[in-house]
């Protein structure tokens, strides 16, 4: 009985770490398609240097650049050998979009708890009064006919 609950823990943790892969993912396409709604362009490096600065930055980040006196903000994609860059102007527009998503996953978060309270947290139930068929209706003492019916919980 012991190995069976091993078994179980080994499975529990493997889905733990597959969904905190796939929302670790997610959260990163997430922040791409934010970048790009905010009108940052998307490069790719086309020297060995270009590669070399897209590799030393910061994953996940997006990181201030100055270069020739002009203000950069890079997001770097290593993995597929690309940045998002923009300016001030798109940085803040990425800044904004960014809280108002912030802002509407939380009100999603919020309306889901609210839907689970007024169910008491659980699905609800529904109670139907189903006729037996296979039954007739037989006239009760007083000459109109009897319902026969069963109550089914689902």
């Amino acid at each position: 009985m012991k190995h069976i609950f091993n078994g179980f823990n080994l499975i529990g943790a493997f889905a733990l770490l597959a969904v905190a892969v796939g929302c670790a993912s997610m959260q990163t396409q997430n922040k791409e398609n934010l970048l790009i709604a905010a009108g940052f362009k998307v490069i790719v490096p086309s020297t060995a240097a270009q590669q070399q600065k897209l590799k030393a930055l910061p994953a996940g980040k997006v990181t201030l650049v100055q270069k020739d006196r002009k203000t950069y903000y890079v997001f770097p994609d290593a993995a597929n050998n690309q940045a998002y860059i923009g300016g001030p102007t798109q940085y803040q527009a990425y800044k904004q979009l960014r809280l108002a998503n912030k802002l509407a996953n939380e009100n999603l978060e919020a309306a889901e708890m609210n839907q689970d309270a007024s169910r008491g947290g659980r699905a609800p139930q529904i109670a139907l009064t189903l006729r037996n068929p296979s039954r007739r209706h037989s006239p009760s003492e007083n000459g109109t006919p009897a319902a026969h019916t069963a109550k089914s919980s689902i």
